[in-house]
Formats: C-alpha cells, sequence, structure tokens
C-alpha cells in the first residue's frame, strides 16, 4: 500500500513538474509568432530606390535585409556588434510600442567610410533613434565592383519594444530617475 501512494506521488509530481516546463515555451512560440507577423509585414513593403537595407529588431533577435545594389555595395557582418546592440534595446523594453525610423547614409565616396548621418524620418521614441544612428556607424561596407557606389543611401529600421516590467516595477523605475 505504501508503495502505491509513492507511485501516485511521483506520477503528480513528475506532471505537474513536465506542465510547468512546458509553458514558458509556449508562451516564447507565442511572443515570436507575435513578433514574426510585424517582421513579415515589414519587409513586405516596397521601398524607394534610396532604400538599400532594412532593419528589424527587438531585445532578442535583429534581422537585415539589403534591397537594392546588391552587386554594388555590402555589410560587413559584426555579430558582437550585433549582441551589443540587443543589450541596447533590452533598456527600453518597458512599453509595449514600435519606432520606426529612416536615415540617410552619406559616404565618402573616395574611402566609403561614414560622411553623415541624417535622421530623415524620426520614430517617435527619441532614444531609439538616437541609438539607431549610433549603432549604424559601426557598420562597415564592402565594395566588390572597387567603386563607391551608392555613397547616399538610406536605412529604414523598424524596432519593436515589449513590456517587460510589471508596473510595480514601472513604477519604482520612474520613483527612481524622478529624484
Amino acid at each position: 500500500m505504501k508503495n502505491y501512494f509513492l507511485a501516485i506521488a511521483i506520477t503528480v509530481t513528475t506532471v505537474f513538474f513536465a506542465s510547468c516546463s512546458t509553458a514558458p515555451k509556449i508562451q516564447e512560440a507565442h511572443i515570436t509568432d507575435k513578433h514574426s507577423a510585424v517582421r513579415e509585414e515589414f519587409f513586405a513593403r516596397k521601398t524607394d530606390s534610396d532604400v538599400v537595407f532594412r532593419l528589424f529588431a527587438t531585445s532578442s533577435s535583429m534581422q537585415r535585409d539589403q534591397v537594392h545594389y546588391q552587386d554594388s555595395i555590402a555589410l560587413v557582418e559584426d555579430t558582437a556588434g550585433d549582441d551589443g546592440l540587443l543589450e541596447q534595446i533590452k533598456r527600453y523594453d518597458i512599453v509595449e510600442m514600435a519606432a520606426e525610423g529612416e536615415i540617410l547614409v552619406e559616404l565618402y565616396p573616395d574611402s566609403g567610410s561614414f560622411y553623415r548621418l541624417r535622421q530623415i524620418r524620426p520614430s517617435e521614441i527619441v532614444e531609439i533613434d538616437k541609438l539607431m544612428a549610433q549603432d549604424i556607424t559601426r557598420y562597415r561596407f564592402t565594395f566588390p565592383k572597387k567603386t563607391i557606389m551608392p555613397s547616399r543611401f538610406h536605412i529604414i529600421y523598424k524596432v519593436q519594444l515589449e513590456k517587460k516590467l510589471t508596473r510595480e516595477e514601472a513604477y519604482e523605475l520612474l520613483k527612481k530617475h524622478s529624484h
């Protein structure tokens, strides 16, 4: 009889822990699906010929797409820099909001290094605009045809923020920064 109760207790405990460990995975899949729909819509839009790169980022993932001039300009991959951007975005995961903007990039025609960045279509969140402009300055480009073409182009970005704080945590953060 003692072994019977022990077997039932082990079964109930196993079912309980198994159901608890699968709950976050389902929730993560839901979050990913929510962002994938927004991401797909962002990348499906038609763009002007001035737009060369599009960037979609959340605090957990980033995707970049080259829209035009694939044969004359390429972006050098920088995964450490990309990870740094994701860490910076985590600081703004206080509200559920999307920030979308556009930056004009001008390169020196002889070296391909940055001449100037201009925010031509700012988002609603100034801090995200500054973060994206700062992040774009780390980009390095290669020019397969050995000609700096284009030397003037646009980058469109969308940063999807998620509310990850409880109401109490947000209130404490607000109190901390207001003093």
